[in-house]
């Protein structure tokens, strides 16, 4: 049995960690850009003036759609992509600062709930294996993995939302309107309310528990 919940464990660890892998590799390149213009600019290498956006964006045309354009290198012929959640990068003139640090701050708070999502199933998952299941403890340690996943998912979206906001007042994209409908796909919120699900289940049973011993 217990062979069959670390795999369970496994299976909700990669899950979160794949939710992860999205916001870090953002962090990732937003950082390596920044590291990469700095150093341009102290070679003297003219960087483009321009502030990169992460927006979501539905086709409104699928047959037609040339919004986007690849080069395949097999070939050398061009391709078309259809783009739901792009980089688009706006003139640094047009791009507040005060939005960028509130963005910021929100790229942080996502993988702060992540982390801190991990660590609350981490410790359930120990106490578990010291066989301390139906315990308050596991109570709170799943309605805090379940309230920060959603929290993560909702400040993920806000990111787009506000992004899209922004964008749209500066450019307009042809057969293609933004949106957050491929954000609302990401399985973080699901598993939240599904932890929040199982948080109450366990409290249910805690308190049928306490209830029975009372009477006896």
């Amino acid at each position: 049995m217990k062979k069959r919940l670390n795999l369970i464990c496994l299976g909700v660890v990669i899950s979160i960690l794949i939710s992860m892998s999205f916001v870090f590799n953002m962090f990732y390149y937003g950082f390596k850009a920044g590291v990469d213009a700095y150093e341009q600019g102290k070679a003297g290498v003219e960087k483009l003036d321009v502030t990169y956006k992460l927006i979501g964006t539905m086709p409104t045309d699928v047959i037609t759609n040339e919004t986007t354009t690849a080069i395949n290198t097999k070939d050398g012929s061009s391709v078309s992509i259809l783009p739901f959640i792009s980089m688009i990068g706006i003139p640094n003139e047009k791009a507040g600062a005060t939005d960028s640090i509130f963005l910021s701050l929100l790229d942080w708070v996502v993988t702060i709930c992540l982390i801190y999502a991990i660590v609350q199933f981490a410790k359930m998952i120990r106490n578990i294996h010291r066989n301390i299941i139906f315990d308050w403890a596991n109570v709170k340690r799943l309605r805090r993995l379940g309230i920060s996943l959603i929290l993560s998912f909702c400040c993920s979206t806000a990111i787009i939302a506000i992004n899209n906001y922004l964008v749209s007042q500066v450019i307009s994209l042809k057969d293609s309107s933004f949106s957050i409908s491929f954000q609302l796909s990401d399985p973080t919120l699901l598993i939240g309310f599904t932890a929040l699900l199982f948080a109450e289940i366990f409290a249910i049973g805690l308190k049928m528990k306490e209830e029975n011993d009372l009477t006896i």
